[in-house]
């Protein structure tokens, strides 16, 4: 058999400076999970409304805010540089994606959705009682003048027609439901999105080393992942509030599911790094001495990086789901922590009337939650077929 010479990386044209350059992202990213997950562990209180502060500098942090900033900044610190190198081809994806009638549309509702949850707490206040005003009508709307505890619109023939101070009409407890579903977009977001980038990360990096040490590494991980998976997160969850007596937050549902949910996505990887690298180029640069750090990053991960970006898009809507169910279900967010859509919804059922009758409380926030997700499914997507060459 004939001999493989191995070379140094200087050999490829890699100098050490280039080698530490690139080690500083994933040692960034690194601290920064390790930080995220630190500050979880040592400032979570289970019985807080806000579930803990963590305190950084002399500041008091949310733990939700925590979790969302971590994530937040390691997303930016990973794909940031590759989105700036690439931002040609992004432009070129972004214009087919707005020529698409169907999904121009969908493009255009992430858009409105994502900025009126991210922005439009910073304006919008949440009034979340005042029994004075509860059951109020949206604008142009009209019930019968006994649902509402004081009608703020006007009474006309027995029944009362919405007014402008509340467009989406109030519920239950007199809150604005305008308000309600920007800071419940803005919470849904962030559950998301947070969720969506641990899990992300920790499924990428697992099916990365599965899928290129190979061996008893990669059939350990597998077994690992396999015996996740037969374990849902769901259960997970809710177990986890039993134990420690707590009806359950929104930082204790990032985390959970965050942690136990990447077992799908790393199996994924591990399939796309298989295929990978038996390609020609990864054979050659292995046969010409590459070590196994070269090959993974010069060839493995930027050929399987479009094949996971679809996954990840998908894992948002799911976990935006899954946090309004649990909040449905009195699992997730309570009304004294942060505003929920879920929990929006439960109240129309919940209340005095039938949801019928006081069908904005139920209506609006589900919509809201529909169009997220939907809009985040379509563009997805689309966008997995624009970057899959097959499909080209």
């Amino acid at each position: 058999m004939p001999e493989i010479t191995r070379v140094s990386d200087d050999q490829f044209g890699i100098s050490a400076w280039q080698r530490v350059r690139a080690a500083v992202r994933p040692t960034i990213v690194l601290a920064l999970f390790v930080a995220l997950l630190a500050g979880f562990v040592t400032s979570y209180r289970p019985n807080r409304p806000d579930g803990g502060t963590v305190s950084v500098l002399g500041s008091e942090i949310v733990v939700l805010d925590w979790l969302t900033l971590c994530a937040g900044l390691a997303a930016v610190v990973a794909v940031g540089p590759a989105a700036v190198r690439r931002r040609h081809g992004i432009a070129v994806v972004a214009r087919r994606l707005v020529a698409d009638r169907v999904v121009g549309g969908a493009v255009a509702v992430l858009l409105g959705v994502v900025l009126l949850g991210a922005l439009g707490p910073l304006t919008v206040a949440r009034n979340a009682f005042n029994p004075a005003v509860q059951f109020n009508p949206p604008f142009g709307a009209s019930v019968p003048n006994y649902i509402p505890n004081g009608c703020s619109g006007t009474v006309v023939d027995g029944s009362c027609r919405g007014g402008t101070e509340f467009p989406l009409g109030t519920d239950g407890s007199g809150g604005d439901v305008f308000g309600a579903v920007v800071h419940g977009l803005r919470t849904s977001l962030q559950v998301g999105v947070s969720a969506a980038i641990i899990a992300g990360g920790i499924g990428t990096v697992v099916g990365l080393l599965s899928g290129t040490v190979g061996g008893r590494v990669d059939a350990a991980l597998m077994r690992y992942v396999d015996l996740q998976m037969a374990i849902p997160s769901f259960f997970v969850y809710v177990l986890l509030t039993l134990i420690l007596n707590t009806p359950g937050d929104l930082a204790l549902i990032v985390v959970v599911f965050g942690l136990s949910s990447w077992g799908g996505l790393a199996k994924l990887v591990r399939s796309e790094v298989l295929q990978v690298r038996e390609q020609l180029y990864v054979r050659s640069a292995r046969a010409a001495g590459g070590s196994p750090l070269y090959r993974l990053r010069q060839h493995v991960l930027p050929n399987v990086s479009t094949g996971i970006l679809v996954p990840l898009t998908t894992l948002v809507p799911l976990y935006v789901l899954y946090e309004a169910a649990l909040s449905f279900l009195d699992l997730g967010a309570s009304a004294n922590e942060r505003v929920s859509l879920g929990a929006e919804i439960a109240q129309g059922f919940g209340g005095a009337y039938a949801w019928w009758e006081t069908w904005w409380v139920t209506v609006f926030p589900a919509l809201a939650v529909t169009a997220l997700t939907v809009s985040l499914l379509l563009v997805g997507d689309r966008v997995g077929d624009l970057l899959d060459p097959r499909t080209r």
